[in-house]
């Protein structure tokens, strides 16, 4: 009895503690307004209790895109896409809470954009069976930074309310854009992409940093007037997904003269089975990139076109690109493939000069010319003793 009587004690401690650190969340009039229904801005059609949802619609930005999407495997049409994005009170953790999710897609010629919203925590679990209805297992559902974040904050809120969810098929934009943007914008963030990539301008937005705050806030006083601003960042966001997974299938479709990383474009278009990626990887080895040179003579080497891998590593060497990956390449042909040992040495101490004149800064950070390169100075310097050595080593023995 004694021990029962010390853990009630414990538990009437324990709730008063959380309830010193809950927040004030706002007045029971206020929360009791809330139950009653909210004027929330905009048109918003209330589904339950606590959960509102309401309709968008946008011109469509998609159109036509033939043969399908180039760079996601599975949807064969834009209807067959539905873009999705998640506002939250946090960054992650086991407290973070969905407070308005969204879905764009093309319907009937228009771009329309499906609201759900939570509008206080005792409705979490209706607004998640509404946010769930919406899913459709046929469509492909399109994010940014979705894969690492949205889709799991989703899926971590069904597990909380006891509620089973398999997301459908899903493809996350964050990581082409990367790959298309990364080395010529300091961020690579949806905002930035949108002004700097698709010139897209916001009037009045709020930034997405300040969104939980307006929510909390709204929580705190029952007044739902800076929510507007919330909810329009949150479908502007949706519009912008569209608006940048056209952009991609663009630039894939036609790399030549855009604002992108063509490298990385014939990349992903090599890495696709896409035609047409070679050319692009030759366009930007002319235009100066070394990474491209390197990626095709690796190319033309595992084919056995040893001719045309052999005239790029010459070209390399002789623009100064990726100087030391062309050397050694070409040591190791002259010595291992045509067996001319005396001209693989050449090589060999050609690219030992090539690394003397360069300043001792420059031999430990690395070396000019070779962008991408993730072999330090020290371990090339290696190397190219080594091969030095045995090609001498064999020549006396002759």
């Amino acid at each position: 009895m004694a021990d029962r009587s010390n853990l009630a004690a414990r538990l009437r401690m324990l709730k008063d503690r959380i309830s010193d650190l809950t927040p004030d969340v706002g007045t029971a009039a206020s929360r009791g307004d809330r139950r009653a229904g909210v004027d929330l801005p905009g048109a918003w059609e209330r589904t339950g209790e606590y959960t509102y949802r309401r309709a968008l619609d946008f011109e469509d930005m998609l159109g036509p895109l033939p043969n399908g999407i180039l760079f996601i495997e599975g949807p064969s049409s834009p209807e067959d896409l539905v873009f999705y994005d998640v506002e939250t009170t946090g960054l992650g953790g086991a407290g973070t809470v969905a407070f308005l999710v969204g879905f764009g897609g093309r319907s009937a010629g228009r771009f329309a954009v499906t609201q759900f919203f939570l509008a206080d925590y005792p409705g979490e679990r209706d607004f998640l069976v509404d946010v769930l209805g919406f899913f459709e297992s046929e469509k492909y559902y399109v994010s940014f930074n979705g894969s690492s974040f949205d889709r799991h904050i989703i899926g971590s809120r069904c597990i909380m309310n006891g509620l089973r969810f398999d997301f459908p098929r899903h493809y996350d934009l964050l990581h082409i854009s990367r790959r298309l943007w990364k080395s010529l914008l300091e961020s690579c963030s949806l905002g930035t992409l949108e002004s700097e990539v698709l010139g897209i301008t916001r009037e009045e937005d709020v930034p997405g940093s300040e969104v939980p705050e307006r929510y909390f806030e709204y929580l705190r006083t029952g007044d739902p007037s800076g929510l507007g601003a919330v909810f329009a960042h949150h479908a502007s966001d949706i519009v912008s997904l569209a608006h940048l997974l056209r952009h991609v299938e663009e630039i894939l479709r036609s790399p030549a003269g855009r604002f992108a990383d063509t490298f990385e474009a014939g990349r992903i278009l090599h890495g696709l089975g896409a035609a047409g990626w070679e050319e692009i990887l030759q366009t930007a080895f002319t235009d100066g990139d070394g990474r491209a040179g390197r990626y095709l003579s690796l190319s033309l080497k595992r084919r056995g076109d040893w001719e045309r891998a052999v005239a790029l590593w010459e070209n390399m060497r002789r623009r100064g690109l990726e100087v030391p990956f062309a050397g050694l390449e070409l040591a190791k042909y002259y010595e291992h493939r045509l067996k001319d040992h005396e001209r693989a040495l050449a090589v060999i101490q050609d690219l030992a000069g090539w690394f003397a004149d360069r300043s001792p800064v420059s031999r430990e950070g690395g070396y000019p010319g070779s962008p991408g390169s993730r072999s330090s100075a020290a371990k090339i310097l290696e190397s190219i003793e080594r091969r030095r050595l045995r090609l001498s080593s064999k020549l006396v023995r002759k």
